[in-house]
């Protein structure tokens, strides 16, 4: 049958070799040719991951379990091995004769119950009247195992299966902890089980192993996770349940609506799962956004929570390598940006801050050189967005040194201008213009040869909601907005409106307004609550915080709070997580991102 191929394919220990200079193994020949361990084969996640597909659809027809293990290479002796029928009857059926004579055992499944037959056993419903008589040996109730293997938790704590007394004592020799490990047997010891914190085994043949760094993790068709289980605990439907204070941490300042608005995302990340696409968050926020107060030093960016998002989603194959506006406040020609983010490593003459706001701030503005902005991602990629808004003609090059290309984009509106480099590469890129007003929103690099998961940090330090709120003109804030091409957009807006005392009514006014543009678009939205300021103001702090909560169920949005994640003010300062009266250090910020992970699913 296809899956035991695709199992002996998936996981097989060798691919084709040429010999390396072990022993006895020739070179320069054609292929094969050598010693095969000059060929180590190592499966990519994504080919474990399409193997735990395959395995979890077939889970429903014994048969087909069954005809996995007997394809599976290097499967044990017959003689230590069972056999698995879907019922009683198909074992008679087979007939006695066509049962090889050392099997060990079979195994039935009656009504409720996972029957294990031995050829010996004639006193308990025997299938034959004469030898092998394939009678019941252990009769064991289908939940046990799965709720066995539930119970196991670390090495120190006593396993609990939550069985009654008569059901305990009809599995007094079933099920038992061996170590580290979990067996489950008949009463003479034959194993069918074992769940050990390396592997997984079934009737004494390996089925699964997730040893060292490798994991098993199920997922639904569209790449949603539904269990994963390593070395370091388990997580079920994302969220850790090694312990129960592990979900209670994981939940804690999180209130999940309905799923069915997040139904762009859960595509946009299973399009990343299998392959096929790229997935895009937008970051909106203040400076609790833009990393404000990370750090005492520079490099402040790469410590804001859409830098740590990007680092504990690395399996989504991540990009936070953006710029949008100049995100913390820095002199007119763009002075101190680059101790914010020393990524853009050449900021030129000519080169400065428009009077004009857009997507995380003033644009960059250069009407008088051809020099160029030189930016770093730090990253392979081969794919450039820039985004512009130009008023007059204007002409402009993007690109890697020696392989720029001109664009001359439209006046009057937001373009978003793709560039793709010759090779896929650790390389700059160069944004210079030609002529005319050039003034650019922001841009962001990527590998469009492994699609992954975007994630744009799009925060400007100090603006209050009504600034991000602004659509007076094209290029305005949340006019260009929708140009990003985002899946998911993270607000995380109020901090200042709280600070200059502008009405928790007001606030109300603009937050709508941008739930109402991303309604209108059809991107999701998921709002956060800043954490505790550690300052006192016209408004308390909670009714800003009672809007976003308000405006989160009335229409159906997650709502994340990064306050109750901290604790008050005076707590979370004392854990380590704030840097000022309004502003997570880098730790906080850190945790912030562990909160939108959680409630993401990544």
């Amino acid at each position: 049958m296809a899956i035991p191929d695709d199992i002996n394919r998936l996981l097989r220990d060798h691919v084709r070799y040429s010999g390396d200079g072990l022993p006895n193994a020739p070179v320069n020949a054609p292929l094969p040719v050598g010693d095969p361990r000059s060929g180590v084969f190592d499966p990519g996640k994504h080919a474990l991951r399409q193997l735990m597909l395959l395995i979890v659809q077939t889970m429903g027809d014994p048969d087909a379990l069954q005809d996995i293990l007997d394809g599976l290479s290097g499967k044990a002796d017959i003689r230590f091995a069972g056999k698995m029928f879907a019922t009683r009857q198909q074992v008679i059926d087979l007939g006695q004769g066509n049962l090889p004579a050392s099997l060990s055992r079979i195994t039935t499944i009656e009504g409720n119950h996972l029957v294990i037959r031995g050829p010996a056993n004639q006193v308990d419903d025997p299938l034959f009247a004469t030898a092998p008589y394939w009678g019941v040996a252990t009769r064991i109730a289908n939940d046990v195992a799965l709720a066995a293997a539930l119970s196991l938790k670390a090495d120190t704590e006593a396993l609990d299966l939550g069985l009654s007394q008569k059901a305990s004592v009809a599995l007094e020799h079933a099920v038992k902890l061996d170590g580290d490990a979990l067996r489950v047997t008949d009463a003479i010891g034959f194993e069918f089980w074992q769940f050990a914190r390396n592997a997984i085994s079934a009737m004494g043949r390996p089925v699964m192993d997730f040893s060292d760094t490798s994991a098993l993790r199920l997922v639904d068709p569209a790449g949603f996770e539904i269990f994963y289980a390593s070395i370091d605990g388990l997580r079920w439907m994302g969220l850790p349940i090694s312990a129960p204070e592990d979900r209670a941490a994981a939940l804690s300042g999180i209130t999940q609506q309905t799923p069915r608005p997040m139904q762009r995302w859960r595509k946009a990340r299973a399009g990343v799962v299998q392959r096929l696409s790229r997935a895009r968050i937008a970051c909106i926020g203040d400076s609790n956004t833009s990393g404000h107060a990370a750090l005492d030093g520079a490099s402040k960016r790469a410590y804001s929570y859409p830098a740590a998002l990007a680092q504990i989603a690395g399996d989504y194959r991540p990009s936070w390598a953006n710029v949008f506006g100049n995100a913390v406040p820095v002199g007119s020609g763009g002075s101190g940006y680059q101790d914010y983010d020393p990524r853009v490593t050449t900021l030129p003459a000519g080169w400065g801050l428009s009077g004009a706001s857009s997507i995380g701030g003033s644009m960059w503005r250069n009407t008088s050189t051809t020099n160029a902005v030189v930016f770093d991602p730090g990253i392979v990629w081969d794919r450039a967005e820039v985004w512009v808004a130009v008023d007059i003609a204007a002409t402009l090059e993007l690109g890697v040194p020696g392989a720029r290309i001109s664009f001359s984009p439209a006046i009057g509106s937001v373009q978003k201008l793709t560039y793709t480099a010759p090779t896929a590469a650790d390389q700059v890129l160069e944004i210079a213009r030609v002529s005319g007003p050039v003034q650019i929103i922001g841009w962001h690099c990527y590998d469009s040869t492994s699609p992954g998961l975007d994630v744009l940090n799009c925060g400007r330090t100090s603006w209050r909601t009504d600034q991000y709120a602004d659509q007076s003109a094209y290029h305005s804030p949340l006019t260009a907005l929708p140009s990003l091409d985002a899946d998911l957009w993270l607000v995380q807006l109020g901090l200042n409106d709280f600070n200059q005392n502008r009405s928790p009514a007001d606030y109300r006014t603009s937050l709508t307004a941008i739930v109402d543009r991303a309604a209108a678009i059809g991107v999701p939205v998921v709002l956060i609550v800043s954490m505790s300021p550690g300052v006192s103001r016209d408004h308390p702090w909670q009714a800003y915080a009672d809007v976003i909560r308000t405006l989160g169920a009335e229409r159906n949005l997650p709502v994340l709070d990064v306050g109750v994640r901290f604790g008050p003010f005076a707590e979370g300062a004392a854990n380590g997580f704030i840097a000022d009266s309004l502003h997570p250090n880098a730790y906080g910020y850190a945790e912030t991102a562990r909160l939108i992970y959680n409630l993401l699913n990544l």
